[in-house]
């Protein structure tokens, strides 16, 4: 059972730094490679953890993804329409939170690979803005249409630059004088133009500060953005532009309707990836459907306040639990 869920390992993380780009067709519905993989490795590490009493019913995100599916099937019984697709959905939710319920058996060569395949994403990202900036025509695909940013693989610049981001702290907490790797990481975080990453990264450097007890290391990261606000070029487009203020109207607006949903059905949320069942949809083929900007509302509005309360204490199981490159 090992062998089968190292290779599985290794293929998950060859894989991932292709994002969207490799999909596959089942059912009528298109899946990214990488989902049906981790499906695949959560089956066989369920397995292996269950041979080796390593499954654990009472940690938050088991109670969490029982109460989910108790959240999705009422409200598919009691009201909403079925849909294959958002028990698909759960479906990877369960494969991907039961790898932090039973953690699967890492090597370091497997840690190593990992860190190839967040280079790769990176080298990807500024390859794709060199040669490829233009994604106004994604639109037509149900993708935001985005002008002279990095989308990188997954065609998103905030989830790249969140992944960029996760790469710049391990590399500045396990290898600080990696400079090369650290400037290009840096260099393609910030053409994103992801605000939302920009203020995760001052975030980390003043938790990394307060915990090293090193007020420097906030102090530069504050010195190196606000540089940066200023070097950053501003080519032709809205999404280059981080003073843009059509976005937060739109992000407000979109709060305002997910608080709506999320009011109607407060305690128990409407179940797991029925948003698009319950929201007034102008655009059927978006990518968006399925959630609000916010994360903390869009788990409101599936899961309610008692799935969401569950949620946050396996995030806070977790971060007791890991080093400070995981907590960062």
């Amino acid at each position: 059972m090992a062998p089968m869920v190292s290779f599985l390992l290794y293929l998950a993380i060859a894989i991932f730094p292709f994002g969207q780009l490799l999909r596959l067709q089942f059912a009528g519905l298109t899946f990214p490679a990488f989902d049906m993989v981790i499906g695949l490795l959560a089956t066989f590490n369920f397995f292996y953890g269950l041979k080796h009493k390593k499954i654990y019913f009472s940690h938050p995100f088991s109670i969490f993804l029982i109460f989910t599916l108790l959240s999705l099937l009422f409200n598919t019984v009691f009201g909403l329409p079925i849909s294959f697709r958002a028990f698909f959905y759960y479906f990877r939710l369960l494969a991907l939170l039961s790898l932090f319920i039973i953690p699967p058996p890492v090597s370091s060569t497997h840690f190593s690979f990992f860190k190839l395949a967040l280079l790769s994403t990176v080298f990807f990202g500024l390859a794709q803005y060199l040669i490829w900036p233009d994604f106004t025509s994604f639109q037509t695909l149900g993708w935001d249409p985005h002008l002279n940013r990095i989308v990188g693989t997954f065609l998103d610049p905030t989830f790249t630059g969140l992944i960029f981001l996760f790469f710049f702290i391990f590399l500045f907490l396990e290898l600080p004088k990696n400079f090369i790797l650290l400037a290009l990481t840096y260099a393609g975080l910030s053409l994103t133009y992801s605000r939302a990453t920009l203020l995760s990264l001052f975030a980390v450097s003043v938790f990394v500060a307060f915990h090293k007890k090193t007020p420097n290391i906030a102090l530069f990261c504050a010195l190196l953005l606000i540089l940066t606000v200023f070097a950053l070029p501003r080519p032709a487009g809205e999404g280059s532009k981080l003073e843009r203020s059509s976005t937060i109207r739109a992000k407000i607006i979109n709060y305002q309707e997910g608080l709506n949903i999320f009011f109607q059905s407060p305690i128990i949320g409407h179940g797991y990836n029925r948003l698009s069942s319950v929201r007034i949809i102008s655009n059927p083929s978006s990518h968006a459907n399925s959630g609000f900007d916010g994360s903390i509302l869009t788990l409101l509005c599936t899961t309610g306040i008692a799935g969401t309360f569950v949620f946050v204490k396996g995030i806070r199981k977790t971060f007791n639990s890991s080093s400070l490159t995981v907590q960062a």
